[in-house]
């Protein structure tokens, strides 16, 4: 089977056709299964680093807190923007600030998003929103 890449992207409707031209059950059966079952995390494109750092510096930049806030991403997803883990609180932790619950955003993977939602965090609260990591990173006292 051939996956054709597209940007970064697993393009799926190439591959439906590829598949539709090899005529077989099989082959169309697994059409069916990615049409009900997409592999989102297969799709989700991969921002370098030096993106994700920029990014970050733009969005906390008025707020003299951006350094901080680029330890932070790295300690809690080493700025990979696809990481989407199940934390030991049963919650989805996911994007560069390890988002999760109620405080987690439509299109999360996307930097600039997760960024936006953890300066609204980082306004509500500080670096409490990441204890682990601020602590680690000397932000925040032990408690």
């Amino acid at each position: 089977m051939v996956w054709a890449l597209e940007e970064g992207r697993y393009n799926l409707w190439r591959f439906s056709q590829v598949l539709i031209a090899n005529n077989r059950l099989i082959d169309k059966i697994l059409i069916v299964f990615f049409l009900l079952f997409p592999l989102t995390t297969l799709a989700e494109t991969r921002y370098s680093e030096e993106s994700v750092v920029s990014t970050i510096r733009n969005v906390f930049a008025d707020l003299g807190n951006a350094n901080q806030m680029i330890a932070i991403s790295k300690c809690e997803s080493g700025f990979n923007n696809t990481v989407n883990i199940l934390d030991t609180n049963k919650k989805r932790s996911v994007g560069i600030f390890q988002l999760n619950g109620e405080n987690s955003v439509e299109d999360w993977d996307i930097p600039y998003n997760n960024a936006k939602k953890a300066r609204e965090l980082y306004l509500n609260g500080s670096y409490r929103h990441w204890k682990n990591c601020s602590i680690k990173l000397g932000l925040l006292g032990a408690t």
